[in-house]
């Protein structure tokens, strides 16, 4: 008899628990470092338009750079991370986010690569367009504090997604 007062089938037992109770904590933790996906008209890569600095930094940590812009219309302060940049113009909340990266992708599997045909398909309420030589799909309206999601286009694919308010 084992020295826990067990029954070998009982120590099995307890032992396969303590084992599907490991892998189900291990599950979860690579659950929680898959990327987030982009989420038209409100986010990418666990950043939400409207968040403080702070916010942006407890989700994703540390800028790898921070850049400081000025127009005549006002300055702001993007955070440069591997897989985003988040800006915050005029004030302390991201007013855009924007990502080069294929690792980022909607909920139908449209990112960074996809065609504009896919973008169509795949994400409600996206028109393409030409804007003289700039060709983009966007959700949206493109009237001033309002949110468009702009999916640019070049060589028939998209290459650089960006959510967020629209300034002027």
């Amino acid at each position: 008899m084992p020295k826990s007062g067990c029954s070998p089938t009982l120590a099995f037992v307890k032992r396969t628990v303590l084992l599907a109770v490991a892998c189900v904590a291990v599950a979860l933790a690579a659950a929680g470092s898959v990327p987030a996906a982009i989420v038209p008209q409100q986010g990418i890569g666990g950043v939400r338009l409207g968040m403080s600095k702070q916010a942006v930094r407890a989700t994703l940590g540390g800028p790898t750079r921070v850049r400081r812009e000025s127009n005549e219309i006002g300055t702001s302060t993007t955070f440069v991370y591997a897989a985003v940049e988040v800006t915050f113009f005029a004030g302390a909340k991201a007013t855009s986010i924007a990502t080069r990266s294929a690792a980022e992708r909607t909920a139908g599997g449209v990112g960074v690569g996809s065609s504009a045909a896919d973008v169509v398909a795949r994400v409600a309420g996206a028109k393409c367009v030409r804007d003289g030589t700039y060709r983009h799909c966007y959700v949206g309206t493109w009237l001033p504090g309002k949110r468009v999601s702009d999916f640019t286009i070049r060589n028939g694919r998209v290459s650089r997604i960006t959510i967020g308010y629209v300034i002027d």
